[in-house]
């Protein structure tokens, strides 16, 4: 029900995905507004006539009968590899479960730390993959739908997520459900041997709270949906308003897709300050204005002084959207920020990864600025995100530039580790493709 502008859901709605008919109000009440404008959910009253972006091709494959008894997988033995490629059993289906055909599993810097060790308590070995998209092989008998109600027939084209329990402290109140005790399983980033990742032919999952959200995205776009939420989630916590000028650090898929955020969401002047040459090239068919490429202006007093002159007045930028993950990078956007209400958002900085000096009179008391930290999505974010790649009112098509076989894992997360370059080309997003050879 919808009251004072809060929709409320019952368990069963949480877990199993609500009807048909509250799609809408659902959409209405969690996408922002200009998100949705971007994601063609509101018309143009200036432009009437404005033309819509042509129909995306169905992403669905016909159903198969059979399913095989194992699959194969990449599996990280062990901290600091190496990966193999080993058979592994295929789970029957339980009546909350679903087994996928995988499409794309997306690699992500988080993979590059577990790989490292950075990931603490996870278990090796491992498959790992949690930015993915599939076809639907098998569903259990208590599924019908996906998560906004759409009815689910194999081959359909799904992003798969578990979510908290949606019924403890930190579900409700805390705004932490990934922190959610109740949650037993995270696809990718859990640990042991077992068809729990996305890189491997076929995934299983089996949860109360598992949400799928079906969509007619080709592949490429869709595994990007669960970068995406992090980034819209950047977005809304750093609270931008229509017309301000904002920075993004890195040239990264997080920072590129933040960047892309940004402008949809009403930013005015948009810098990006990152590489190599070939992302913010990229970049500004996303819409930003202005690029400083790292490799070519080292300093990063020179770095700041550049910043602040394509500002207003060179007074400062309002928003600084941090995506690099390094410290330093932390420290260098706070120098950004004008006096004021200015705000700085680190997103999606996942691991510990040192520390940065900061003065904090000079940094942030004395020019009043604010400095956020993001991290963990909600399922209203995965659904803005979605809805915005569907759109795809930006080339979404262009991030990922690399999809490797079951076999090249280890060169993805080498390039990851190292220059970011791949068969002789700069990396931008990196999928693995199980079913190719």
């Amino acid at each position: 029900m919808l009251s004072g502008g809060i929709l409320f859901l019952g368990r069963r709605d949480l877990v199993s995905g609500c009807h048909r008919e509250r799609r809408r109000a659902i959409e209405a009440c969690i996408v922002p507004l200009s998100i949705r404008y971007a994601a063609g959910q509101i018309k143009s009253r200036q432009h009437p006539k404005e033309p819509m972006m042509p129909p995306i091709a169905t992403a669905r494959q016909t159903a198969t009968s059979v399913i095989p008894r194992t699959a194969r997988a990449a599996v990280l033995t062990a901290q600091g590899g190496p990966f193999a490629v080993r058979e592994l059993p295929v789970p029957n289906v339980a009546p909350r479960g679903v087994l996928l055909r995988m499409a794309l599993g997306g690699v992500c810097a988080t993979d590059a730390h577990i790989f490292k060790g950075d990931w603490p308590g996870f278990t090796f070995p491992a498959v790992l993959g949690h930015e993915n998209c599939a076809w639907i092989a098998r569903l259990g008998e208590e599924i019908a739908t996906d998560f906004l109600g759409e009815p689910l027939t194999e081959g359909d084209l799904v992003i798969p997520r578990v979510a908290g329990c949606g019924r403890c402290w930190y579900c409700l109140c805390g705004g932490a459900m990934r922190w959610c005790p109740n949650r037993k399983s995270a696809p990718g980033v859990g640990g042991g041997l077992a068809l729990s990742g996305g890189w491997a032919e076929y995934m299983y999952i089996e949860a109360d709270s598992l949400q799928m959200f079906k969509t007619i995205a080709p592949p490429d776009v869709a595994v990007l949906t669960e970068p995406m939420a992090t980034c819209v989630g950047g977005i809304e916590r750093s609270q931008l308003r229509l017309g301000e000028t904002v920075v993004v650090q890195g040239a990264g898929p997080i920072g590129l897709l933040t960047a892309a955020c940004a402008r949809l969401a009403g930013a005015g002047r948009l810098i990006m300050v990152g590489g190599p040459a070939d992302r913010l090239e990229l970049a500004r068919e996303f819409g930003v204005d202005l690029t400083i490429d790292i490799d070519a202006v080292r300093d990063p007093a020179e770095r700041s002084r550049q910043v602040l002159a394509a500002t207003p007045r060179g007074f400062g930028a309002d928003l600084v959207l941090g995506c690099v993950g390094h410290p330093s990078a932390v420290g260098e956007g706070l120098q950004y920020l004008r006096p004021g209400n200015a705000r700085m958002v680190e997103i999606g900085n996942a691991t510990g990864g040192g520390s940065f000096p900061l003065r904090p009179s000079p940094d942030l008391v004395y020019k009043n600025s604010t400095l956020h930290g993001f991290w963990g999505t909600t399922t209203e974010h995965w659904i803005s995100a979605l809805r915005v790649l569907e759109r795809r009112a930006l080339p979404f098509g262009k991030v990922v530039t690399h999809r490797l076989p079951l076999d090249r894992a280890a060169d993805a997360i080498a390039a990851l580790n190292g220059d970011y370059r791949i068969d002789g080309r700069t990396a931008l997003k990196v999928a693995i493709e199980p079913g190719a050879k």
